[in-house]
């Protein structure tokens, strides 16, 4: 079999692992073929061998498929070489008490920004978001900042891709989506208002690698009543710290033009804490 078509089986066969998060944990053959747009036949074929490689398993019963243990044995040694999750952990804990809202980590999946890890605001009026819950590049602060650092020719690519509207508010016109990847260039920080989920806004900033290139982001999400000028202020002083801090204990090396925004953001007075509401809401993000 020619390299390019084994790389685009291998392609379509590994996709089939991006449909299955904490709601998704089991999910049955038609509806896997459903998501990914391939045939039944094809879909069988790919997990079937992602059955045989360890990657899923299949219930006996009825039939249906999950992540295989495989899975598990990978991220644990991935985690043991590469300890983003240990890392990232007490800094979101840190941004979630600067903040007092709700924080998370992400990093790049097929689908878009996966969240990896998140902790919640303590406030009764906060976002849940669960871990493995895939943000739009497009339509999420932390996709925009992300493409914000990424290679040009990276992110013509995705927006070339159909951009799906989430919410009547998340744009999807190219190139108004490339002004607002510019602007988040310019300032270092981005913004997403309901662009997402309809009562959500979110700012959010890049995490480097050796390379100066975006390896994961941070973000904080807080319901739109929330959002004031002087709590986007606050959060983002605290997010650009976190990032300085992350990149750094990643081994990472923060570009030139992003530290001397986040230096200009940290000098800046902090404005006075306003009391939060104490309307008992829960803004939910669904899982993609």
């Amino acid at each position: 079999m020619p390299q390019s078509e084994t790389k685009t089986t291998t392609d379509k066969a590994l996709s089939l692992l991006a449909f299955f998060d904490d709601k998704h944990d089991w999910i049955g053959l038609t509806d896997l073929a459903k998501r990914a747009g391939f045939d039944k036949a094809s879909t069988l074929r790919h997990a079937s061998a992602l059955v045989r490689a360890g990657l899923l398993q299949q219930n006996p019963s009825h039939k249906k498929y999950a992540l295989g243990a495989e899975i598990l044995r990978l991220a644990r040694l991935r985690e043991q070489h590469f300890p983003f999750q240990a890392l990232v952990t007490p800094i979101l804990q840190d941004l979630t008490e600067r903040t007092g809202e709700t924080s998370h980590a992400s990093l790049l999946s097929p689908r878009g920004l996966a969240t990896i890890a998140s902790v919640e605001s303590p406030k009764s009026t906060r976002v849940h978001i669960e871990t493995g819950f895939v943000a739009p590049l497009h339509g999420s602060a932390s996709g925009l900042i992300y493409m914000a650092y990424s290679a040009p020719e990276q992110v013509q690519e995705w927006l070339t891709k159909p951009l799906q509207a989430w919410t009547p508010y998340t744009e999807t016109d190219p190139g108004r989506v490339a002004a607002l990847i510019g602007q988040a260039r310019q300032t270092g920080i981005s913004e997403s208002n309901r662009g997402v989920e309809i009562e959500v806004f979110s700012q959010a900033v890049p995490v480097f690698d050796k390379d100066c290139r975006p390896y994961a982001t941070l973000a904080v999400v807080t319901p739109v009543s929330r959002a004031t000028p002087d709590a986007k202020v606050r959060t983002a002083q605290a997010l650009f710290s976190a990032s300085l801090r992350l990149t750094q204990q990643l081994g990472g090396l923060t570009p030139t033009d992003f530290k001397g925004l986040a230096e200009a953001q940290l000098a800046r007075s902090l404005p006075a804490e306003v009391p939060p509401s104490p309307l008992p809401i829960d803004t939910r993000l669904p899982t993609a």
